[in-house]
């Protein structure tokens, strides 16, 4: 078992073989091989868990009407309370399993549960993907007050995106992936909390574009707080199984336990390329797996601040444990 503390890390700096780190700076990541998704089609639907939870105290005025965005009381989908809502709102949702693929489209609300702080709530408030694509979507220039917490996060495939972009040495570069299983953030900074996101994938579009964070992909300058979630049994067929930090992003991802995590490729924890530099603070970062890297993978100009993890127990063929 090993204990960071206080590392700070930068493109210069090289841990080789048998650590836990591994920093790499080839001219472009890799291609590997992989096969196309098949998502299962499905419409939405709400299965409600047997527990009922109350509804919150009475109000008066505005925030009678602001408290009264209760799913399903109000509204019978999730994304229906939140394309209804305004600046500020709170939408709380009951237990039960949701299958939805939720937008947020700019909204600067907050999504939660009855109650973030109860395992019980967050292990029985379900958004199901059905392998349709991600299960929750930033892409919309959303910042904090985008809140997203109290979920169990599963089910979900990723979404399918085309970027160019231009690199470190001016060079314009093409990625086709399919990004982000659970949660996919780009171009925006929501908070992400107290959530535990698991069993999603990151999915081959074909056999030179290749799925990016299953549990979570931030992309294209974002700068998201992902703090004290759990990010379990997630699997990429191409990079970054727990998180993927993608293009001149820089999120703040502390206290979370990242766990049990898988990619094909690189990064099976947390992978940082091209030209971001995220802090991972107070993490635990545990058993996961990957061919280059089962903890933290780190390249193409990326650095990070690497603060006070524990990370112990993970297994890859090149870079380390």
């Amino acid at each position: 078992m090993v204990l960071v503390a206080a590392i700070v890390i930068a493109l210069f700096f090289f841990v080789g073989a048998g650590a836990a780190i591994y920093l790499y700076y080839p001219d472009l990541i890799p291609f590997g091989k992989g096969e196309a998704a098949d998502p299962a089609a499905g419409e939405d639907r709400i299965e409600e868990g047997e527990t009922e939870i109350g509804s919150p105290p009475a109000m008066t005025g505005t925030k009678a009407e602001e408290s009264a965005a209760v799913v399903p009381d109000r509204y019978s989908a999730i994304q229906e309370a939140i394309n209804s809502s305004r600046t500020g709102q709170i939408i709380t949702v009951k237990p039960g399993t949701y299958y939805e693929n939720i937008d947020f489209r700019g909204k600067e609300v907050t999504l939660r549960s009855t109650d973030p702080d109860d395992p019980d709530v967050v292990t029985a408030t379900i958004l199901d993907g059905s392998s349709r694509g991600s299960v929750v979507t930033f892409k919309s220039g959303e910042g904090a007050g985008a809140v997203l917490t109290g979920f169990t996060i599963t089910g979900g495939s990723g979404t399918w995106e085309d970027y160019t972009i231009t690199s470190y040495d001016g060079e314009r570069l093409n990625f086709k992936r399919q990004y982000g299983g659970g949660i996919f953030i780009t171009g925006s900074s929501p908070t992400i909390t107290k959530n535990v996101i698991r069993d999603n994938r990151a999915e081959n579009a074909a056999s030179d574009e290749l799925g990016l964070g299953a549990g979570i992909a931030v992309l294209d300058c974002s700068s998201p707080l992902i703090e004290g979630n759990t990010i379990t049994q997630n699997y990429s067929e191409g990079y970054g199984g727990g998180i993927a930090i993608f293009y001149r992003s820089h999120p703040v991802i502390k206290n979370n336990l990242i766990e049990d995590n898988r990619s094909v490729d690189f990064g099976g924890g947390i992978l940082v390329t091209m030209m971001s530099d995220p802090v991972i603070s107070g993490n635990e970062i545990s058993h996961n797996s990957a061919s280059t890297c089962g903890a933290l993978y780190i390249a193409h100009m990326s650095g990070a601040t690497v603060v006070n993890n524990l990370i112990s127990s993970n297994s890859a063929s090149l870079g380390g444990a």
